[in-house]
């Protein structure tokens, strides 16, 4: 086997060993979080909205809608249709805007 071989044969081994090495970190690493970081501060913490009676269901749910985002724009009849549901279930389903 020449010189040109082996290295050859070593460098690919590191290759793999570093590869292997940075697939298993990336395995194990804690899961990182997929929501934007500025809503991190809100996950657990009071919201205050003027006209939410947050008692009034087991579940609450909160959404943020951007007037620059296309995918915000491109749900709006989704979110209009739910609220259309508060007419046929008003005891079920409770709404609160903020503009």
């Amino acid at each position: 086997m020449s010189k040109l071989e082996r290295l050859t044969h070593i460098c690919l081994i590191a290759a793999c060993v570093v590869s292997l090495g940075l697939l298993l970190e990336r395995r194990f690493a804690p899961a990182r979080s997929t929501h934007s970081p500025r809503l991190d501060g809100l996950i657990g913490k009071r919201l205050d909205l003027p006209g939410a009676n947050w008692k009034s269901s087991k579940v609450n749910v909160v959404l943020f809608l951007n007037t620059h985002c296309h995918f915000c724009e491109n749900s709006i009849p989704f979110y209009r249709e739910v609220a259309g549901l508060r007419q046929v279930h008003p005891n079920d389903l409770s709404l609160s805007r903020k503009s």
